[in-house]
């Protein structure tokens, strides 16, 4: 099998037999067909924070209507650990791919992180809107639309099954501090739709954000808010956190 990447130590690959990534290169049995999954995990230090998170979700999408198999699950537990070692050496805060196609063959790797641009509230909510059309098909949105509006919080999905790792964290913190949490799968259209829907909603006033697997917290530039920033901030502490504990580890190793 072989990938867009180059045939360097950067990317781990495997077929639905569990075939390691090595005996994949000498072989080149098969190639990596149609995409018809792709998950973007944010790294901080070569660690992915939220690592139990994106595969509790990874374990509730599907690929072709079937739910990701157990053996590529396990598949995936069994690589992280040299791809976070050995394959996030350039970018160790960048953004590692699971890709899985449409016979369940995968490929992991890590690219560098680009932010995101031009995060207005039109912007954030087209691209929910478009994560909720992947999540149609693959049963979790990488992207969830959020508003905090009148003390509560309301997520841009159907309900709490479908959250994908990112999300689930805000949740739990949400909930910790006493905030309600609420479901909308159609909250993102709402702001498409403009200021009258907003009104005959009862969110004209209220703070928007989104929530993704890929950029983690991003405040609406055009409609931000207190609370907002303080789910970004919650968010930047986790992964500082796991920044400093992995550079203590690689200190006290040298």
């Amino acid at each position: 099998m072989s990938t867009t990447q180059d045939s360097s130590d950067k990317s781990a690959m495997t077929d639905p037999l569990g075939l390691s990534s090595n005996s994949l290169r000498e072989s080149d049995r098969f190639q990596l067909g149609v995409p018809a999954l792709i998950c973007r995990w944010r790294l901080s230090a070569q660690t992915l924070p939220l690592q139990n998170r994106h595969l509790r979700a990874l374990a509730c999408r599907h690929v072709n209507g079937k739910a990701v198999s157990k053996n590529l699950i396990a598949w995936v537990k069994q690589n992280l650990e040299w791809t976070l070692a050995a394959g996030s050496v350039e970018h160790p805060d960048g953004v590692l791919m699971l890709i899985i196609d449409e016979s369940g063959q995968a490929a992991m790797t890590v690219g560098p992180y680009q932010e995101l641009e031009r995060p207005y509230v039109a912007r954030l909510a087209q691209r929910a809107t478009s994560a909720l059309e992947e999540a149609a098909a693959t049963g979790i949105a990488p992207e969830t639309f959020c508003v905090y509006s009148n003390n509560k919080l309301i997520l841009g999905i159907a309900d709490n099954r479908r959250q994908s790792g990112s999300c689930s964290l805000i949740t739990g913190l949400a909930e910790s501090i006493g905030i309600p949490v609420a479901f909308d799968e159609g909250l993102a259209e709402k702001f498409v739709a403009g200021p009258r829907k907003l009104n005959d909603a009862n969110l004209a006033d209220s703070e928007v954000f989104l929530v993704s697997d890929e950029h983690g917290v991003v405040e609406a530039r055009d409609g931000g808010g207190k609370r907002a920033q303080k789910f970004v901030g919650a968010y930047k502490k986790l992964f500082d956190r796991a920044a400093k504990r992995k550079n203590k580890l690689r200190a006290a190793q040298e």
